[in-house]
Formats: structure tokens, C-alpha cells, sequence
């Protein structure tokens, strides 16, 4: 049980970056630091509930966190696309 710090702190980051998903780069960082600390932990000491817990939880967030960031950008592209459509309509009237 000597990596228990480590498998019980990317089961913490890994919950955190389900909870802080929409918040884009917060969710990401703590899943891929929860990911890297839950390998450590395996490495060191073999797989057990929390290294588990870590590497489930920190995926999810990783894939929630990616496609929230991709959501985020594509709203992003398309408010952009739709104000410089209005206007260019606009200047054709003028």
C-alpha cells in the first residue's frame, strides 16, 4: 500500500474532471493528471479499487472534457460565421 496516495489522488482528480467538464481546460488537466498518477500508481504497486476508480473516472472526463471543448468551439465558429453573414448582408443594403 505504498502508492495509495497517488491511487486515491487520481480517483479524487478523476471525479474532478467529471464535475469540471463544461468548464473545458480545468476538466482536461485533471484527467490527464489523474490518468498519469493512476499508471504511476499501478506501476508501483499493482491495480486495486482506487487505481481503478482513477483510470475509469479520468477517462470519462477526458472524453466528456474533449467533447464539451469541441461543442464549445463549434458554437464558437458558428456565432462567428453567423454575425459576419449578418453583416455582410447588412453592408450589401448600404
Amino acid at each position: 500500500m505504498e502508492n495509495r496516495g497517488k491511487s486515491i489522488a487520481s480517483m479524487a482528480l478523476g471525479i474532478a474532471s467529471i464535475v469540471f467538464c463544461e468548464s473545458g481546460v480545468v476538466g482536461l488537466v485533471c484527467a490527464i493528471i489523474g490518468m498519469t498518477l493512476s499508471k504511476q500508481a499501478i506501476a508501483e504497486g499493482g491495480e486495486n479499487g482506487f487505481n481503478k476508480a482513477g483510470k475509469i473516472c479520468s477517462t470519462i472526463g477526458l472524453i466528456i472534457s474533449i467533447i464539451g471543448f469541441v461543442v464549445v468551439i463549434a458554437c464558437a465558429i458558428c456565432t462567428c460565421a453567423g454575425a459576419g453573414a449578418a453583416a455582410l448582408s447588412e453592408s450589401m443594403y448600404y
